[in-house]
């Protein structure tokens, strides 16, 4: 569960060039959907790297679509892995900040792993 069972395929690149022109898609690294009650929507950035204008702007959108019918969260969160052969245990991230459904409104949160941040989150369901 969590696991990859494909490293080769993880790392192969998909190019969205020519996909929708004049819109180029974002990302979101991780995504729970909690037993049909909670949606965690997860972006993890290496250091201090900026949370790009479109991508906040999806997690907003996505936290606040879904928190219509679920419980939902945006979760940004940063390593200090640089190396790119050593892999990043998502776990382990330090959370930087959270978009929660309840309030739409983006909290700063320091000094939290994610996997307790998540484990906080599903805790208040």
């Amino acid at each position: 569960m969590g696991a990859i069972t494909n490293y080769k395929r993880i790392k192969q690149v998909v190019d969205f060039t020519g996909l929708c022109q004049g819109f180029t898609p974002t990302d979101i690294d991780g995504l729970i959907e909690f037993r049909d009650k909670a949606y965690v929507f997860i972006e993890i950035k290496t250091g201090n790297a900026p949370l790009p204008f479109g991508q906040k702007l999806a997690i907003e959108r996505l936290v606040r679509d879904t928190g219509k019918e679920k419980k939902s969260i945006g979760i940004v969160a940063s390593h200090n892995i640089y190396n790119s052969r050593m892999n990043i245990i998502a776990a382990e991230c330090i959370v930087r900040n959270i978009y929660s459904s309840e309030d739409l409104q983006w909290r700063d949160v320091h000094g939290i792993c994610l996997r307790d941040c998540i484990r906080w989150f599903i805790s208040q369901i």
